[in-house]
């Protein structure tokens, strides 16, 4: 599994990663014996957009369990060990990005418990789903990277903003957060992910 996901996403397993890997496949296959099975319909609909190549691998990789471990598993696990690929892949970045980073990720932390009146649970697979995006987008912003609009269906976006009208606020917020402190105005698509996050970490 390792070599495999070095080879095709390009990036490294240290020690930690390695045993933080095994602890997935652990937990992933407890969840089968115990036929625990999360919906996330939503979260595969959007790892899919943002992470295409994770995706495929953490196919492969979940394939390869099933093989070894003779059992069938479901489609939310290829979502989990997609975002583990991410967070292993995180490791590039540099010491000056890095402390970018930190800042920008602490900003936007206060901002949604300032705004919502809640202490965050970092405890939360939630919280970890909400820091592994951001991240993900703040790097690519720090990094000047090319990002694509998605092509969500504007019409998606406003019945967004117009359901969850206070998330809507809250990233607006943010939106202007990070334009004053990066200059990258975040897109309609940006806004929409994060509203999906922002309320979900507030609410659950």
């Amino acid at each position: 599994m390792v070599e495999l996901s070095q080879r095709e996403l390009g990036i490294k397993f240290d020690n930690y990663a390695y045993t933080s890997l095994a602890d997935h496949v652990d937990f992933m296959l407890t969840r089968s014996k115990e036929n625990l099975v999360l919906d996330n319909q939503m979260m595969q609909w959007e790892v899919i957009k943002l992470y295409p190549k994770e995706v495929a691998v953490a196919k492969e990789l979940v394939t390869m369990v099933e093989k070894e471990a003779k059992v069938t598993l479901p489609d939310s696990e290829v979502v989990f060990l997609t975002y583990h690929l991410v967070n292993v892949g995180f490791d590039k970045e540099t010491v000056q990005e890095t402390m970018e980073l930190s800042k920008l990720l602490d900003g936007i932390l206060r901002i949604v418990s300032l705004e919502t009146g809640k202490k965050l649970d970092r405890t939360s697979f939630n919280y970890s789903r909400f820091v592994t995006h951001l991240r993900a987008l703040l790097i690519q912003i720090i990094k000047k990277q090319e990002r694509k609009n998605d092509g969500l269906d504007p019409i998606f976006g406003q019945l967004m903003k117009q359901k969850y009208p206070e998330t809507s606020k809250v990233v607006t917020k943010i939106a202007y957060f990070i334009k004053e402190k990066t200059g990258y105005q975040l897109s309609e698509d940006d806004e929409v992910y994060l509203i999906l996050h922002v309320w979900r970490v507030s609410n659950r």
